[in-house]
This record gives C-alpha cells, structure tokens and sequence, in this order.
C-alpha cells in the first residue's frame, strides 16, 4: 500500500517467473520462507515504530534475533550473507523516508548488525552441540564445521571429485545420487525437522 498498486502488481509478476523463488518454495529440504523471515520482520517492526512513534529496540532486537535464529535452524547457511542484508534494508528505507539523524542511525544499524550476528553465532553453536551429539566429539565437529566454512570459501576438493565422479559421495537409501543443474527440486525427501548434521555427510555434500 505504501508504494502504491504498480509496484505490487510489478513485484507479483517478477516473483512469479523468478526461477531461484518459485523453484525451492515447495520444497521441505529448503524452508524457503525461512529465508525471508527477518527482512519481513524488520520491515514490519519499523512499520509499526513508524505508525506509533516509537522504537522500541528491545522489541525490535528480540524478533530479529528469533527470525535469524530460525532461518539458520530451518535451512543452514545457505545464502545467509544475502538474508542479513536483506534484513538491514527496510533501515536504511526508514532512515532515509523518516530522515533519521547520521547518529541514530548509526547507533541502530550497529545494534542490528550485533543482534544478527548473534543469532547467527547461536544457530552454528547449535549446529555445533548437533553434531557433537551425534558424532560424540567435539573435535569432530569442530572439523565438519571447518570443512564446511572452507569448502564455501577456498574451494574443496573433494566437492570436486564428487561432481566428476558421484560414485565417491556417499548417499542415504532414497536419496538420488544427482541433481538438477540448478541443484534445487520442487519436493525433497529430506524432512526440514532433521537436523542439518545428519542431512550431510562429513566429506562430501549431499547436494553434489
């Protein structure tokens, strides 16, 4: 309502032919909604500070906590840098709509950077305890972990020898060796309640 009719009709009609939104919305591996969930928060939250005239940051904080804190449960780390920003855009929106002084914007773009932060830390700490869990050693999960950061960052070998060779990752019964190129499906057999530990294994992505 805010920025009228056209701009909804325009954000419906490209959601709908967007391919990396339509494809993995159906899909309980995903949890697709979970990745949108602090934009939506932060969004109403200042909403409704902007319709009542006031900011309560402990309010705000909380939820966005909450909503990073299930976003990483539900669906992992994927795309998380994109989510966190996402969840600073409707500040910077409101800062410059509502024209917040440079200092209190500031301050509350540095709280909401802690706030999402922490409750990225916490889910990877829960992560953490999961496989600890389920490995029975810290270092175990210390090393998962590690692997899994680098392989996102430096590159993985072994991410490699499984996209040549798929006969090299190892596969629960019932879970196709490949996937689509775009390495989504519209319904995966993996329930969302599993934890992300037992959805991959130690060397190699299941999603290879």
């Amino acid at each position: 309502m805010e920025f009228g009719f056209l701009s909804g009709l325009l954000t419906l009609a490209f959601t709908i032919v967007s391919m990396w939104i339509v494809l993995p919305a159906g899909s309980i591996f995903w949890d697709y909604w979970a990745f949108y969930a602090p934009f939506l928060a932060s969004a109403y939250l200042l909403a409704d500070a902007a319709k009542t005239g006031e900011y309560r940051s402990g309010k705000i904080h909380t939820i966005l906590f909450l909503a990073v804190l299930v976003k990483v449960l539900l669906s992992g780390f994927d795309l998380t840098t994109t989510v966190l920003v996402m969840a600073t855009v409707p500040f910077i929106y409101h800062a410059v709509y509502h024209q917040w002084d440079i200092r209190t914007f500031l301050v509350r773009m540095v709280n909401v950077g802690i706030v999402l932060l922490a409750g990225t830390v916490t889910g990877l700490i829960v992560l953490g305890l999961q496989i600890m869990a389920n490995e029975g050693s810290a270092s175990n999960a210390y090393t998962y972990l590690l692997n899994r950061f680098t392989s996102r960052t430096g590159g993985d070998y072994e991410y490699y020898r499984c996209r040549l060779s798929p006969s090299h990752c190892w596969h629960p019964p019932g879970i196709p060796s490949s996937r689509p190129s775009h390495g989504m499906s519209h319904s995966d057999p993996i329930p969302s309640f599993i934890p992300m530990s037992i959805r991959w294994d130690g060397r190699c992505p299941l999603l290879c």
